[in-house]
């Protein structure tokens, strides 16, 4: 370990090497979060106090996106976030320092079977909303609330696959303009989330 002044390391670097607090920790699923996806999967005999809002990335490649979803749902009270096993690693650097560290907090579950998981939602009685342009879509504006409701964003590139979709209770989009074929998917998904939550 070397211990050097900052003007000493800045200069030895070629620019202001850090601005925060860098770590290392063991890689674990905590008890807490099991619990979480425990609550997530059981179905409830009455209202949850507040609005249940979580998020499943099945295929998010990109560990930007995914790092300015994950600071954008905890910034906008989002309940956790379910990647399958196609999506970029939550605990990536990357994704650690686009979140601002929020991913070191926010509830994230990896899993094999996302499919499974979607079904397991809808039967504890969360709604399956898709996010995406297609013909079922119904505009964000009027999109209705529920109490507990999962957000479905795909591939940055491939969207949704039509599988995916069929699972959908309702898919929600974006109006465009200016010959405009969509947003990027964390401003969708900062957007959508400020409307459903």
């Amino acid at each position: 370990i070397y211990v050097l002044p900052d003007d000493a390391l800045n200069r030895v670097v070629g620019f202001e090497f850090h601005s925060g607090i860098m770590g290392s920790c063991e890689r674990s699923v905590p008890e807490i979060l099991q619990q979480q996806m425990t609550a997530w999967f059981t179905p409830r005999s009455q209202a949850p106090s507040k609005r249940e809002t979580i998020i499943v990335l099945p295929a998010m490649n990109s560990a930007e996106n995914l790092g300015s979803i994950i600071r954008s749902a905890h910034g906008l009270g989002g309940g956790g976030l379910i990647l399958s096993a196609l999506s970029a690693d939550h605990l990536s650097r990357r994704v650690i320092r686009v979140s601002m560290g929020h991913a070191l907090a926010f509830p994230c579950w990896r899993t094999d079977d996302w499919i499974g998981d979607l079904q397991r939602l809808r039967l504890a009685g969360f709604r399956l909303i898709g996010i995406e342009h297609h013909a079922r879509m119904k505009p964000l504006a009027s999109a209705q609330r529920y109490d507990r409701q999962a957000l479905i964003f795909g591939n940055e590139f491939a969207g949704l696959d039509d599988a995916t979709l069929d699972l959908m209770d309702d898919i929600v989009g974006i109006a465009m303009h200016n010959a405009v074929d969509s947003l990027n998917v964390a401003v969708t998904a900062a957007i959508t989330l400020h409307h459903f939550v």
